[in-house]
């Protein structure tokens, strides 16, 4: 809260005004000889007895003064009129405890008491802005008056007058001064000349404004000013403000804001500054060098310099002169941007001296003043055990030399009789090794989790008796993750149980981190409003790095590891992915680090990490458990000291276990063990984890591991033993659901475990990534091809070009009138039958030329609507003539009016719908039977392969169900629709049947031909098949049949009246007499 400075002032004013008029005003009493007299003392400034009234006196009689017949007492304070003393019970009124209190620049309160041993007749109050009391009241009973409409800083004089029953009248008179008014002031402050100091990590601004203010800056790496100082809050003129914790050699964006006493506020336009370069950095320390016989080493310490980017290393050779700066082109440059703390040089002679010149840079590329050394080999000089250099040059090198005999690299490791491993070298593992022989004998424990047979009698782990007790080898241990129930009675129940941190129904279902609730990055700020990390209440992101964007840490900066810091793990988009549950190291490089540092930290999920320094390559650590599955967002900071932090948000999304169950119920106990491509044991102990493993009892498991092919086997009492494939990992995560099928113990059960056993190895082959590839790049294109082809031989392209004019110029359904259609027909003049796909023209006669056309649908319908003119009509299809020659002279034909044979059509009215129909003339040629054969063959071929290609098509969808496959489905599909639309015959439904008069039996290959009684006319050729079959569809017209067989007589059938009928089967029995072949 800021301090109103003008109001402090003026009540500081009033107060002392109060007190002054308090101190004025004190009471006292004057005792005199002939009476009492009662009055208030009103301060000294005149001389009292001069007779006249002066400033601080009440009255003046002058020589009279204090006589019991005066009107004034003896110290010139007191008015007494008639008080001329008398018995103790006869006194005046006494006018005591006089306050006034408030005071305000427009009014007062005033509140007194009076007391006599009569009773008081009458109180009366005068005030005014002197001593003619210019307003006057009467009081009684409770004494007080509140004064209003005064004029501000203004002395107003007050007199009090009380009367009692026994003649007595006193008066007590005083002042008081109103406070001095409040002017509102609204005219905002002036910020004058400002001046800039600039630091290497701070800067000082100084300026002034025009009134007393308070002031402090905005600040920030861009106009958003995501900083600020402390508020100056004493009001004041001239300031002075310092900027703190800003990275060297960098550009700030700044605003001056001031406010005065009255909140009017002023800011400057955005502004920069830039700070200043650091020092240069120091030199390294402990620089020193060790010479061999075969290479000098050398070694330095850099500390904790400020800013640290890299070293330079220079070397000068036969020479004790140092390099002349950190570019000597006659050096050559040993190490550069480095951060080593080490270095061997081998490439050295002996007896030469060699000068090295040590360089520090810093990230703003300042290198320091260098430190040199000079040193050189002999050719003599102690074994170094372990870099394979025979140091002493006795011919013996490393652990072969016997000055390497105690050192640890030389020593052989003890066997470790219960891991798997050949520790000691000698190619005998565990119990086979002579070593083990004290715990491998037949009374050691069995160990019934390390795959081994500790106690040699033949049965390991859970299969040993032994083990019949041991947890992991029975399926009632541990906790079921979605029971509701503490299973394992640990006071944790299903999702909050550790058990359960890697079941995929353990979800952690993070909301954005700027509205949790949580300090999620740790820097004592929580949310949008408080956290400056937090750029609306939908962020997730709350870290706030104070150094500039260049120096900060990104993701691609870190390293990361799962399997005991063995497998490396690359982070995918903005995230990183492992197994929930198991091992995690993030690494900090030192290189990427902007400068020395505090500290180095790492907060999941409210739980803090600490990174370490790992010797081995100077780079800082931290190992943590992956938490539940789902998304975490871990926050890494850097505490550079001086105000300067890095914090960087990584995304960790924990995976889930892999899942076995059977029949959909997890299946715990079971053994599951992880083999590589060629069947062999994976061994994972480098990688901190166990194999096999037992899952959990909501059958749980789950390994990472390096990137590759592998086999996982499964046992279970009860289950069919079961070996998936791995063709491949994501994330390093092994962690595959497996799905386990129970032993039969009955016939119903045994059916159905082989459908579910077949079913399991399909889509095992199915997930072969091999199997996959040929079934997309070769099977399923290939059904397609072979479908396409078959649909190309049996389909009369002239009626594929007119479905495809069909679709676009579909014909209106319009409404006819009378015994018209609705629509022209265009149909077979024998069959009757509506002629599909045929294309009908309209055309000007005067101009010749196509005013439009159109294609019949399945039912041979088409109309034009046109405008006034003279028309004719073409149809063109494949095989039929128009005109049509056998109906030239008819007008109506059966049921359909309106024959048209090439007439002019003339037109008088707009919009009239031409709707003639037309009869199409067959062109005569009788197809041979072979050719009928030959037909039927392709067609019912076509139609097998198109059907096999669609269910390989769908089959190699379900292996791969890539979009393109998808495409390819529609492609199929499509040409199914090409076939049945243009290649099938339209059929009647029902079958003639041909038989053999005597035997009854069927006859086969029996050409059947369907002629009009009117012209004798061949109509259409028909073949039984096998089982004597046949069928004509016709309509409208009178027909008759005739059979013939090369081993029967042949047959004609009666007429056959299908008149007035749209279409109609001819499908009847007939019976043939055999010939008589040897005639």
């Amino acid at each position: 809260m800021r301090l109103n400075k003008k109001i402090f002032f003026l009540f500081f004013s009033a107060t002392l005004m109060l007190g002054s008029f308090c101190f004025w005003t004190s009471v006292r009493a004057d005792t005199q000889s002939s009476g009492l007299t009662v009055g208030v003392t009103i301060g000294s400034g005149g001389t009292c007895g001069d007779g006249t009234v002066d400033l601080g006196e009440s009255c003046d009689a002058g020589s009279n003064n204090g006589l019991c017949s005066s009107t004034c007492s003896s110290s010139c304070t007191i008015k007494a009129v008639t008080d001329c003393g008398g018995s103790p019970t006869d006194n005046s009124p006494t006018i005591d405890n006089i306050v006034v209190d408030p005071i305000t620049a427009s009014g007062a309160t005033v509140n007194w008491t009076v007391t006599d041993d009569h009773s008081v007749t009458g109180v009366s109050f005068a005030y005014g802005r002197d001593t003619n009391y210019s307003s006057s009241s009467a009081h009684s009973g409770t004494y007080s008056v509140n004064l209003s409409g005064l004029l501000a800083n203004t002395v107003y004089y007050y007199k009090i007058i009380a009367s009692d029953d026994g003649g007595h009248t006193v008066e007590r008179t005083g002042s008081f001064t109103t406070l001095i008014g409040v002017v509102s002031d609204t005219t905002p402050p002036n910020i004058l000349h400002f001046q800039i100091t600039s630091g290497t990590t701070a800067v000082t601004v100084s300026f002034d404004t025009s009134e007393l203010t308070t002031a402090y800056i905005s600040y920030g790496l861009s106009a958003s000013y995501t900083s600020s100082t402390a508020l100056d809050g004493v009001l004041a003129s001239s300031h002075s403000l310092t900027v703190p914790g800003l990275w060297p050699n960098t550009t700030y964006h700044f605003q001056i804001v001031v406010e005065d006493a009255s909140f009017n506020n002023t800011m400057t336009a955005d502004g920069i500054f830039t700070t200043l370069f650091p020092d240069s950095p120091a030199d390294v320390g402990d620089f020193h060098s060790i010479a061999s016989n075969e290479a000098i080493i050398l070694r330095w310490n850099t500390g904790n310099i400020d800013y640290f980017a890299g070293i330079k290393l220079l070397r000068k050779n036969n020479t004790t002169t140092p390099a002349n700066g950190p570019n000597d082109s006659s050096a050559a440059v040993l190490l550069n941007n480095s951060s080593a703390q080490e270095f061997i040089d081998y490439d050295v002679l002996p007896n030469i001296p060699y000068s090295y010149t040590f360089y520090v840079f810093d990230i703003f590329n300042q290198h320091s003043s260098g430190v040199s050394l000079t040193d050189g080999i002999s050719t003599e000089g102690p074994e170094i055990c372990g870099n394979t250099v025979d140091d002493d040059h006795n011919g013996l090198t490393d652990c072969a030399d016997p000055v390497c005999s105690g050192d640890d690299s030389c020593l052989s490791p003890a066997e470790n009789c219960f891991n798997g491993i050949d520790d000691d070298g000698d190619h005998a593992v565990d119990c086979l090794d002579s070593d083990c022989a004290g715990v491998c004998s037949p009374t050691a424990t069995e160990n019934c989790s390390n795959s081994v047979d500790d106690d040699s009698d033949g049965a390991i782990d859970c299969a040993d008796s032994d083990c019949a007790g041991f947890e992991a080898c029975n399926g009632s241990f541990g906790e079921v993750c979605n029971n509701l129930f503490d299973d394992d009675s640990d006071g944790a129940i299903d999702c909050a149980d550790s058990d359960c941190v890697g079941f995929d129904q353990c979800i952690t279902h993070i909301g954005p981190a700027c509205s949790d609730g949580t300090d999620n990055d740790g820097d004592g700020l929580i949310d949008f409003g408080s956290d400056p990390g937090c750029e609306s209440i939908s962020d997730s992101d709350e870290s706030n790095s104070t150094i500039p964007d260049f120096a900060r840490l990104k993701t691609t900066d870190l390293i990361f590891f799962a399997g005991n810091r063995h497998i490396a793990l690359t982070p995918s988009g903005n995230k990183i992915s492992a197994l929930a549950g198991t091992g995690f190291t993030i690494v900090v490089p030192q290189n990427k680090l902007a400068a020395s540092f505090d500290k180095i930290s790492l907060i999941v999920d409210g739980s803090t990490y600490q990174f370490s320094l790992n010797l081995s390559d100077d780079n800082y650590y931290a190992d943590f458990v992956l938490p539940s599955v789902g998304l975490h967002g871990a926050y890494l900071s850097v505490d550079y000291g001086g105000g300067q932090a890095d914090s960087l948000l990584i995304n960790i999304n924990s995976l889930p276990l892999g899942l076995l169950s059977g029949d959909g119920v997890a299946i715990g106990g079971a053994k599951v063990l992880l083999l590589d491509a060629q069947g062999v044991v994976f061994d994972l102990s480098t990688y901190g984890q166990d194999n096999p493993l037992i899952t959990t009892v909501s059958g749980l498991y789950g390994w990472a591991a390096p990137s590759g092919q592998y086999q996982i086997k499964i046992t279970k009492e009860g289950y069919f033993d079961r070996t998936v494939n791995i063709y491949s990992i994501s994330d390093n995560a092994v962690n595959v659901n497996i799905n386990l099928i129970k032993i039969p113990t009955d016939l119903a059960g045994q059916i159905k475990a082989v459908g579910q056993l077949a079913m399991q190895t399909i889509n095992d082959l199915a997930s072969n990534p091999q199997v996959e590839q040929t079934a997309t790049q070769v099977v399923a294109p290939t059904a397609v091809g072979v479908s396409l082809v078959g649909t190309v031989m049996v389909i009369p392209w002239f009626n594929l070009v007119a479905l495809l004019r069909f679709v676009f110029l579909q014909p209106l359904l319009l409404v006819g009138r009378g015994k018209r259609k609705q629509w022209g027909i265009v149909y077979n003049s024998l069959s009757k039958l509506p002629i599909d796909l045929a294309l009908v023209r309209l055309v000007d006669v005067s101009s010749g030329k196509i005013v439009r056309s159109r294609v019949t649908d399945q039912n041979g319908r088409y109309a034009f609507i046109v405008a006034p003119g003279k028309y004719r009509l073409e149809v063109v299809k494949m095989n039929l003539i128009f005109p049509s020659k056998l109906l030239s002279d008819v007008k109506t034909d059966g049921r359909r009016p309106d024959i048209y044979h090439g007439e002019e059509i003339t037109v008088s009215d707009n919009r009239v719908l031409v709707t003639a129909n037309i009869p199409l003339d067959p062109m005569g040629e009788s197809k041979a039977p072979k050719r009928i054969l030959r037909e039927r063959f392709l067609r019912r071929g076509q139609s097998a392969v198109s059907s096999l290609g669609l269910l390989v098509t769908l089959a190699t969808l379900y292996i791969s169900p890539v979009w393109y496959m998808w495409a390819l489905l529609g492609v199929h599909i499509c040409l199914i629709f090409l076939f049945r639309r243009l290649a099938k015959p339209k059929t009647s439904k029902g079958w003639g049947i041909v038989y053999d008069e005597k035997t009854h039996q069927p006859v086969g290959r029996t050409i059947a031909r369907l002629f009009d009684t009117r012209f004798n006319r061949l109509v259409a050729t028909e073949i039984t098949d096998k089982k004597g079959r046949y069928n004509f569809l016709a309509g409208d017209n009178k027909y008759y049949v005739v059979y013939e067989h090369n081993n029967y007589k042949p047959k004609k059938t009666d007429v056959i009246d299908l008149t007035g009928k749209t279409d109609d089967a001819i499908a009847q029995d007939a019976s043939l007499e055999k010939k008589n072949l040897s005639t």
